[in-house]
């Protein structure tokens, strides 16, 4: 009897001690179970962090790339308009007359660097054959920020001048900055800068000139008429006009 007792009790030990080690395993595996569920969650949050980060980075620079920093003005005969980015990108560009209208519909400059931009209206306005004449090629820039506006000055002007180099162009440029007021203002007329300036010099030469009567005229014949007025009151044949750098060859 003793014998049989001590073994169903030993075997009741036995199986309490199985318990205890298998809710120490259960334990274990719930705490495993709890760790790797957390992990997964924190691996999920710093996935979705690292989403969010480049969307909102993404968000930021494509904003940026479409935020206006510099306005160029291009004017031969054609005259063209050009809105540059940060990046040093065409962002949007039009014409203010109908031979700017005319270059564009066979030049794409979409989101192409300014400087390849300007090189490529120059070719096809020497292929329309205006550097042929005597028109003078007028550039104006407005950035806003001296340091840029200076570096695009000196990139243009490079530009430019290779250009007429590499292709032999005889063409006389005049690049320079202009005022935001100065945009502005010419861009109520839907004119170029350099026009708006033409015509102001023009009525300063001739009190009798109004602005609406220029127009319609073309930035070649505002001054035009800009020199036979000198030549009629100095008879010297000083031409009146802004300043520039000439490229001849």
């Amino acid at each position: 009897m003793d014998k049989i007792t001590f073994k169903v009790f030993g075997r009741i030990h036995a199986e309490d001690t199985l318990k205890q080690k298998t809710t120490q395993y259960l334990y274990s595996e719930i705490r495993k179970r709890q760790v790797k569920s957390h992990n997964k969650k924190l691996g999920y949050l710093v996935a979705w962090a690292s989403i969010f980060a480049l969307l909102l980075c993404g968000g930021l620079t494509g904003k940026m790339y479409f935020t206006p920093t510099a306005y160029i003005d291009i004017d031969v005969n054609p005259s063209i308009a050009l809105t540059v980015n940060p990046f040093g990108r065409v962002i949007r560009y039009g014409a203010y007359n109908d031979d700017g209208t005319s270059i564009l519909n066979r030049t794409d400059i979409s989101y192409i660097d300014y400087r390849k931009a300007l090189e490529l209206l120059l070719s096809a306005m020497e292929a329309d054959g205006y550097f042929a004449q005597d028109y003078q090629l007028y550039v104006t820039v407005q950035a806003g920020e001296n340091q840029r506006e200076s570096s695009i000055l000196s990139d243009l002007e490079q530009t430019i001048q290779r250009t007429c180099e590499s292709h032999h162009y005889n063409l006389s440029a005049h690049v320079y900055a202009v005022t935001e007021e100065i945009k502005h203002c010419a861009a109520d007329y839907q004119i170029s800068p350099a026009t708006y300036l033409a015509i102001q010099e023009l009525m300063e030469i001739d009190s009798k000139t109004t602005f609406e009567e220029c127009l319609g005229h073309s930035l070649h014949e505002l001054h035009q008429q800009i020199n036979e007025k000198c030549h009629e009151q100095d008879g010297n044949g000083k031409t009146h006009g802004h300043g520039g750098h000439g490229y001849h060859n």
